[in-house]
């Protein structure tokens, strides 16, 4: 490959955002109100890993139970927040058409 291959390729993957990115790049620095600290962002207590482009899933790096509640809290109005298996799975909020 020749360099300007490798510069190309590197462009396109960084364009390339999957709707679990964009997600990512939403909520990764919410605050969390967790134990009434400030500075208790997601980003601190969970971390994404990559298994489907339309749902973000994230993997509860310190183990803290109150991470799930305490994400359904601060993003409810936008994402709906489940745990699925060992995962917490974020997704775009399924809206209901009016009647």
């Amino acid at each position: 490959m020749t360099t300007q291959e490798v510069e190309q390729a590197i462009t396109v993957k960084a364009v390339e955002q999957t709707l679990a990115d964009k997600i990512w790049a939403d909520i990764k620095d919410v605050e969390l109100g967790l134990f009434a600290l400030e500075g208790q962002s997601v980003s601190k207590y969970c971390t994404p890993i990559l298994v489907e482009p339309f749902h973000l899933y994230l993997s509860n790096n310190k183990g803290i139970g109150a991470v799930l509640p305490a994400m359904e809290e601060a993003l409810f109005k936008k994402y709906d927040v489940e745990m699925q298996d060992r995962f917490i799975v974020v997704s775009l909020k399924k809206t209901l058409p009016r009647r």
